[in-house]
């Protein structure tokens, strides 16, 4: 587990240093002012200056839960193009404006998406199987429960209320 939170803390902090305030863009309501190319014209014109709803690399913590979105598979898409789309900090995205800024989430779904994420699985079912081998599943049970099952394993089997 530890070797995950290493290498998505490694990946949090290269995403903050390559794409902090880079994925905002204006939101207004009039297409005008949705349109501006800076952070300046678009509060000018009375827009916001916003990350868009997928997230962003704005800090760490923004980092890591982006970072375990795309890890499962979802919505990683997007957050490439938005990568792809990133121009420089108070400036807005403009389509396909540096392609290769796109490798960093493709690496990222090979290491945190293929690897990483199925080897913290692995660990977790590797640990339960263990456990449930090794005590034969009463770790994982109240004492109530336990009771119950050592009570029907001592049991004689029945069948339609006739012991065998």
């Amino acid at each position: 587990i530890m070797v995950v939170l290493l290498f998505t803390i490694v990946f949090a902090i290269l995403g903050v240093q390559l794409f902090a305030g880079k994925f905002a863009s204006c939101a207004a309501d009039d297409p005008h002012a949705a349109a501006a190319a800076s952070a300046e014209a678009c509060m000018a014109r009375g827009g916001r200056w916003a990350n868009p709803f997928l997230g962003s690399f704005d800090n760490i913590g923004a980092a890591l839960l982006l970072l375990f979105e795309c890890s499962t598979f979802e919505g990683w898409p997007d957050v490439m193009y938005a990568a792809i789309d990133s121009t420089t900090q108070g400036r807005a995205p403009a389509r396909d404006y540096s392609l290769g800024q796109g490798l960093f989430m493709v690496v990222w779904e090979l290491i945190g998406g293929m690897f990483l994420l199925n080897v913290f699985v692995g660990v977790i079912v590797d640990e339960f199987g263990r456990i449930k081998k090794s005590e034969e599943g009463l770790m994982l049970m109240s004492a109530n429960q336990q009771e119950c099952r050592l009570r029907t394993v001592r049991s004689p089997r029945t069948e339609r209320g006739m012991t065998m």
